[in-house]
């Protein structure tokens, strides 16, 4: 009897370590999934990431050329600026014909033409045609590269509304 006893014991502790066994695969299991889940959403958001990035450097580079070709087709002194480049921070930064930062020098209405400009590279940037609107473009550039601007600016846009004062914009 003893003997059976301890061989129904020894029986129920197997079985019972069967069971464990099955809940730790299965806990196993259900770990070893969430990890690759996990994995998987890390992996997904690296890519989406560095999709981003790509994108955003690629259209800031585009953005940048498309500026610089604006400006320098707008700038009334076109031999005094070298350069116009938009930083990896997006920071907009006109350099001389002697490579030393023009910006702070810049005109009221230099720093309108270049921001002109900015807007501009971004509206053909997007791919869109769509109306480029602006308020008193000229309200701050004198009387002759108003004219140049006026003459210039139509051809670098699909579509253009002015809104202008009579002594902005005379002819």
């Amino acid at each position: 009897r003893n003997t059976d006893d301890k061989r129904k014991n020894k029986y129920e502790q197997l079985i019972k370590l069967r069971k464990q066994k099955e809940k730790l695969k299965l806990q196993s299991k259900s770990e070893q999934e969430n990890k690759e889940k996990s994995d998987m959403c890390v992996n997904s958001h690296e890519a989406v990431e560095y999709i981003l990035h790509t994108y955003a450097d690629e259209k800031r580079k585009q953005i940048d050329e498309l500026c610089r070709t604006l400006f320098q087709a707008l700038v009334w002194k076109e031999s005094h600026f070298k350069k116009v480049e938009l930083t990896d921070d997006y920071s907009l930064k006109v350099y001389d014909i002697f490579g030393e930062p023009a910006r702070p020098d810049l005109s009221a209405g230099e720093r309108q033409v270049l921001s002109l400009s900015f807007i501009t590279a971004m509206a053909k940037s997007a791919g869109k045609e769509a109306p480029f609107i602006i308020d008193t473009p000229f309200g701050r550039i004198s009387k002759k590269p108003r004219k140049f601007i006026a003459e210039q600016i139509p051809d670098k846009v699909s579509q253009l509304v002015l809104f202008v004062t009579d002594t902005e914009l005379t002819e």
